[in-house]
């Protein structure tokens, strides 16, 4: 597992047992999945809320939610609970009962966070996102939040154009978020108690915490940066003082195979979009499609070991249970060895009925062998990519 603190049969709610039993799917709300992090005591100095801006169903399967739970809970010192949007009935109840939105770990308050961290994976959720904060009581505005309130910090896709959502945050990590945000930890557990401490930290406090952890390579601080218009009519945001970055620069991991991944995810009770276990086989892209926003925002091509992923998907079954692994990448077939990988996964699992699965292929890297190969176990579909084919 990820942590010696593990108890997956520690079951928690916020929502009365009445609403439970009146809404649509209650094991969204109720916590106590199998291989949930449940932490507690004076040994954990900083608390993570990981926002996913979509109902439990959506957002449970997103492996950066999963990569960044497993980056906080394996420090001693810090703990990452998880938190989504409730579906509408719950919210409607929420409202009429003055309910806050809390973490599944432990029932936790989201305005009683040290950190609240949410992706902005697209831009269709920039309103869910505001949902959120609202309901977790936190001041939907940068500039109006207190020393009493968390940091409120985005990452994701959409971090790489953070100005129509800068208001709304303190900081964005823009880029990889593994090793800046546990740089960002790190950072924040150094600082005197009076910045950090939410109890007794002051406004001027708050700002001065903002200004020291712009500082870190990937994190942008819009409170310290003014917009101004350029000839063409771009936004550019300039530092408002000496005391922030000229710019912020993109947070790049070069090598994969040094990153934590999560071997243990939490095993959601309901089905979710994304039944199954995953492995990140590399990341990037080199056909660089001009229209495609994860082709540039993921870039360099970086890959992990052929050996380290055999690795990686024997523990995610073992402890996890799933009959499915997928293979995650922008597209399969550009992995270096994928015909290998693919043969040693089903060496492997294949007498487990442990199926190999791709989950998007560009039209002219597909192949019938690929697809006889991934086949073997049981049959399973395919998803093609037509608008990146060529002539």
């Amino acid at each position: 597992g990820s942590s010696p603190l593990l108890e997956p049969f520690w079951i928690l709610r916020m929502l009365p047992e009445s609403v439970l039993q009146s809404v649509e799917r209650p094991a969204r709300y109720i916590g106590g999945e199998w291989n949930q992090v449940v932490k507690r005591g004076d040994d954990v100095r900083v608390r993570v809320a990981l926002c996913y801006p979509d109902v439990y169903d959506v957002g449970m399967p997103h492996q950066g939610l999963r990569i960044l739970y497993e980056v906080v809970n394996r420090r001693p010192d810090a703990a990452a609970e998880r938190v989504f949007l409730p579906w509408t009935d719950a919210i409607a109840h929420m409202r009429a009962e003055a309910i806050t939105l809390w973490g599944l770990e432990s029932d936790t308050a989201l305005d009683e966070f040290d950190v609240v961290g949410i992706t902005l994976q697209y831009e269709l959720s920039y309103a869910n996102i505001l949902g959120m904060l609202d309901l977790g009581g936190i001041p939907l505005l940068s500039a109006e939040r207190t020393g009493r309130d968390p940091l409120v910090i985005g990452g994701g896709p959409c971090a790489f154009n953070p100005e129509p959502m800068a208001d709304f945050f303190d900081l964005f990590v823009i880029g990889d978020g593994e090793e800046a945000l546990d740089e960002l930890l790190e950072q924040f557990l150094a600082m005197p108690p009076e910045l950090t401490d939410r109890a007794v930290r002051t406004d001027d406090a708050r700002a001065e915490l903002l200004t020291r952890l712009s500082q870190i390579a990937g994190v942008y601080a819009p409170s310290g940066y003014d917009l101004e218009a350029s000839p063409t009519g771009q936004m550019v945001p300039t530092p408002a003082s000496d005391q922030f970055p000229e710019r912020a620069t993109r947070r790049v991991s070069m090598d994969l195979n040094a990153l934590p991944y999560p071997t243990a995810p939490v095993v959601p009770y309901c089905e979710t979009v994304h039944d199954r276990g995953e492995i990140e086989i590399n990341r990037g892209c080199t056909h660089g499609c001009r229209f495609c926003q994860a082709g540039m925002v993921y870039r360099p091509v970086r890959e992990r070991d052929r050996e380290l992923l055999a690795d990686q998907a024997r523990r995610i079954i073992n402890n996890t249970g799933y009959d499915a692994v997928s293979l995650l990448s922008l597209n399969c077939p550009d992995y270096s060895d994928i015909a290998a990988l693919i043969e040693d996964l089903n060496d492997k699992f294949a007498h487990r009925r442990v199926s190999v699965g791709l989950p998007s292929l560009r039209v002219d890297t597909f192949s019938v062998g690929l697809a006889e190969s991934v086949q073997r176990v049981k049959k399973s579909g395919l998803t093609l990519a037509p608008e990146a084919g060529t002539q």
